[in-house]
């Protein structure tokens, strides 16, 4: 109900033609960070905000502010779309943020939503992969002209997302989802590069999603932007996920009765804790697609490889690799 009536709102603001905001809406959350992991899809499963979310005795002090994807999902891809990549006013600006959080001492609100980009069916066009990115997350940034604004992305092998998102039912077939598109032009090099040609100021951290259990600690850490040393419950959520019940039960004694001396070890001993004892259906996807072949899907992770390569080494890009 609230949702809806911040959106009747919007649409009145918007449609009386209100002056886009130029200077800092004034009152309570003008210096607020706004903090979007924006997915992608099929990568961690809603296991960083509960990850995040079992770990509040770390940031008691409420500044930083966790608030329930229900209450703002729609409303901010209702918003993009009434905004249609102009900025907000300051009025819109102050509804969203009341929206988002009724708190004073909130300093950074951190929002899940892997569907903000595009939904699953349009992941892929002949554009290539995510091929919306550079203009969208520019749009998601002039919801928000007088805040600071950051964004997490995970990244994952085409070669693997194209048939999770089949096999998960997320697009209504391969066909649909592919169309005409060469499984070689599913690129993220174009994408990346692409956004921070059109948003050179971005804040854009990014990782591997197969790198994920290792990088874990580091992801939660910055969206949370408290020291490395800060403790927190759900550092191997990631990692006990892909474990069997006894690998998982066995990781988490042991790194509770030897504490490692450093993040390279952690990651070393989580590393080889998925090696021992990984579930082979979480780390291993049987891939059956029309005209993928070994060879088809051996080249389609050389080139992703080479795009992380790429991706690591642009300037203004944060790119989270293991410890070590």
């Amino acid at each position: 109900m609230v949702q809806a009536m911040v959106q009747i709102a919007i649409l009145a603001v918007c449609g009386n033609g209100a002056p886009r905001g130029q200077a800092s809406p004034g009152g309570r959350h003008r210096t607020m960070q706004l903090v979007f992991h924006l997915g992608g899809h099929c990568t961690d499963d809603g296991r960083l905000i509960r990850s995040i979310s079992r770990s509040r005795a770390a940031f008691a002090d409420g500044a930083i502010h966790i608030p329930g994807p229900r209450g703002y999902r729609s409303l901010l891809r209702e918003t993009l779309g009434i905004l249609n990549g102009a900025e907000a006013s300051d009025e819109v600006q102050s509804l969203l943020i009341d929206a988002l959080t009724d708190t004073d001492d909130a300093e950074r609100v951190l929002l899940f939503h892997e569907n903000l980009l595009c939904l699953p069916p349009r992941i892929v066009s002949e554009s290539g992969l995510y091929a919306m990115t550079p203009r969208r997350l520019k749009a998601i940034a002039s919801m928000f002209p007088a805040y600071s604004c950051e964004f997490y992305l995970s990244i994952s092998n085409p070669a693997a997302l194209v048939p999770s998102l089949v096999q998960r039912g997320l697009t209504e077939s391969y066909d649909a989802l592919m169309g005409m598109t060469d499984p070689y032009k599913l690129r993220w090099w174009p994408t990346i590069s692409q956004t921070l040609a059109a948003s050179p100021d971005i804040k854009l951290t990014i990782w591997c999603n197969e790198d994920a259990p290792l990088v874990w600690p580091q992801i939660v850490r910055g969206m949370c932007q408290v020291p490395e040393a800060t403790a927190f419950e759900g550092d191997t959520d990631m990692a006990t996920a892909l474990l069997s019940d006894e690998g998982a039960a066995a990781l988490t004694d042991s790194l509770a009765t030897t504490p490692p001396a450093s993040t390279a070890e952690w990651a070393d001993r989580v590393s080889a804790a998925l090696v021992e004892n990984g579930k082979a259906d979480a780390l291993e996807l049987n891939v059956d697609l029309p005209g993928w072949t070994e060879e088809v899907i051996d080249a389609m992770s050389a080139l992703y490889l080479d795009d992380c390569a790429r991706i690591a080494g642009l300037p203004g890009v944060r790119f989270l690799t293991p410890p070590g």
